[in-house]
């Protein structure tokens, strides 16, 4: 049998050598077989099958569901009396997405670490939705809560999902519309109610698109939709009997986060208005992780003079400021 042999590998041909007197077009024979078939075990098979398997592992994680990890963007605006029931989004897309709810658009475009024609998530449309107002609410300081018949309470957050999509042509076109509605429990009375849709497109650019891009790229564009509803909802919570309820002093963990500095603002009287730079950031006390820097500090309470001061916070350092108010 005819054997060619490269560097480090014997490749098995076929058994017709002249001096065997082998016909080329007979079968093998069981021991010729067996032959090859060590050689091959012993050769370049185990290469060849370590190659095979590393393409199939490749070929099945490029056609697999996109995963999709959220990044809240709020910033705590310091420790929060008000707890969110926050209950399970309904996906109310149209009935397209009904036999697969985690089905999001069309790919048209060539990206590296994905194949098909189809973006499918690897969780349903509703449960990243929901995970991600919990988690962006947790984000913002509220002390958030799963739905449920027993969850308890100042305020119970529901919606529904009309609107998630995304295509990936010539452009990237993104469009999610959330419908939602913010109770107050104890007196069954709606505060807000609202219609939140991000529409937009764009152009991936010279080195296209991957699966981590397009992760991030659903996630800051549902971070737009659900930080809308934190900002029109906070105004209206503050005039709640909720907002009003003492809370305790701010838990000082041992450092602030890598890169930026924590200010600690206590007032008197309690719950001032805290602004930074005339940028208005919660109610005292307040405890928070900043950008280093030099800030023009007010603090504002009904029937109270405004006071403020210049503070410098430090990177990696703490620093705490009271804040006296004189009655008017």
């Amino acid at each position: 049998m005819s054997i060619w042999k490269g560097e480090g590998v014997a490749l098995p041909l076929l058994a017709f050598d002249k001096g065997q007197g082998r016909n080329p077009l007979l079968p093998m024979t069981g021991e010729e077989m067996n032959r090859a078939t060590g050689n091959c075990q012993t050769g370049l098979w185990p290469a060849v099958s370590t190659v095979f398997l590393s393409i199939v592992i490749l070929i099945s994680g490029c056609a697999a569901p996109l995963t999709l990890t959220y990044k809240p963007v709020s910033k705590s605006k310091g420790i929060s009396a008000v707890t969110f029931v926050i209950n399970d989004f309904a996906d109310a897309r149209d009935s397209v997405h009904a036999d697969d709810p985690r089905l999001i658009g069309r790919l048209d475009a060539t990206i590296t670490d994905m194949t098909g024609d189809r973006i499918t998530l690897d969780s349903d449309v509703a449960s990243v939705v929901t995970t991600a107002f919990r988690e962006e609410f947790s984000a913002a300081g509220y002390t958030v809560k799963a739905g449920g018949k027993d969850a308890a309470g100042d305020f119970v957050l529901s919606g529904k999902v009309t609107a998630f999509a995304l295509d990936i042509g010539a452009r990237d076109e993104i469009e999610i519309t959330v419908e939602a509605a913010v109770t107050e429990q104890e007196t069954g009375r709606v505060i807000w109610s609202g219609v939140k849709t991000e529409k937009a497109g764009r152009f991936a650019g010279v080195m296209g698109n991957s699966r981590d891009t397009i992760s991030r790229y659903i996630s800051a564009s549902l971070a737009k939709v659900v930080t809308s509803v934190i900002d029109e909802t906070a105004p209206l919570i503050e005039n709640t009997r909720a907002a009003y309820r003492p809370v305790d002093a701010p838990h000082v963990s041992a450092a602030p986060v890598e890169g930026s500095g924590r200010l600690v603002v206590a007032s008197n009287p309690a719950r001032a208005k805290v602004y930074l730079n005339d940028i208005y950031y919660g109610l005292t006390p307040l405890n928070i992780d900043i950008e280093p820097g030099v800030y023009e500090l007010r603090v504002k309470s009904r029937s109270y003079r405004d006071a403020s001061e210049k503070v410098s916070v430090r990177a990696g350092q703490l620093t705490e400021v009271e804040m006296e108010m004189d009655a008017e």
